[in-house]
Order: C-alpha cells, then sequence, then structure tokens
C-alpha cells in the first residue's frame, strides 16, 4: 500500500472516531423515544433504606478500581510518550512514532497493580472519614495523612 493510502486510511478512521463520538455526545440532546404518559406513583411508598456501612464502603473500594484501572490505561500510553518528549528531547511526532501497542501493554502491567493498590486505599479511606464530624478541610488533611503513612511502606 502506498504511503498516501495509509494517510487517507488513518484521516478516514479518525474522521469516522469523531463523528461516533459527536454523535454520542449529542445524541442525548433529542429526545428519540416516543411520549410515554406518566403513571403516578402508588399512594403508599416506602422510602429506599439507607445504605449501610459495609455497603458504602465495598461501593467506595469499587469506584477506587474502576478508577485505578482508566488511569492504568491512559498512563500506560502517556507516560512514555511524555518521557520520550522530555527526556530524549523527540517532538510528538517522533515520540509518538515510537509508541507500539507492545510496549504500552508491557507498561500497563506496572502501572495497574500500582493503581489497584493506591486508588481503592484512597477511597475507602475517604468513604470511612465521611462517616466522621469532621469538617471537610480536616477529613481531607486526615486522609492525606492516613493515605500516606499507610501506603509508605
Amino acid at each position: 500500500m502506498t504511503v498516501s493510502g495509509t494517510r487517507f486510511r488513518g484521516r478516514a478512521l479518525r474522521a469516522a472516531f469523531l463523528a461516533a463520538a459527536a454523535y454520542c455526545t449529542l445524541s442525548s440532546l433529542w429526545n428519540i423515544a416516543p411520549a410515554v404518559a406518566e403513571v403516578p406513583a402508588p399512594a403508599e411508598t416506602v422510602p429506599p433504606a439507607d445504605k449501610g456501612f459495609v455497603t458504602k464502603i465495598v461501593s467506595a473500594a469499587a469506584q477506587g478500581c474502576t478508577a485505578a484501572t482508566v488511569a492504568a490505561i491512559l498512563s500506560a500510553f502517556t507516560e512514555p510518550l511524555v518521557n520520550r518528549l522530555l527526556v530524549k528531547r523527540m517532538t510528538f511526532g517522533q515520540a509518538f512514532a515510537e509508541m507500539t501497542f507492545a510496549a504500552t501493554a508491557k507498561f500497563f502491567l506496572t502501572t495497574f497493580p500500582t493503581n489497584m493498590l493506591k486508588f481503592p486505599v484512597f477511597e475507602v479511606i475517604n468513604m470511612i472519614l465521611s462517616f466522621t464530624s469532621l469538617s471537610g478541610s480536616v477529613r481531607g488533611i486526615v486522609n492525606g495523612f492516613l493515605f500516606c503513612t499507610i501506603m509508605l511502606p
């Protein structure tokens, strides 16, 4: 395949990606579904029970795991790219051309376990402290102190 054919395919792929992103973003603006008559709520509704302590802690840990996965995926690509830009003094095009999926996947295996240690622990500490009567700024200081103390070793 010629170089111009490869460039065309890359541009077409980018255009398709941008079109899909625009569609997903803008599709919520229009109400595609037909209008449905609202059904009134029954007279006697029971309010949902408040989540318990353990449920909130497990939920916070799950949110931390999700955040750790997303952060690991992003940093597996961006950290090597930034290192090439700043340490090797490459141009963006040169640094981007050097990036391979194999290198990114290999670095993901480094970032994922460390993020899985950090993010859930922070979220759990934050959720535990939300049950205290501490003010927001004091809770943040205590959260930072506990997180750094636990994650230091």
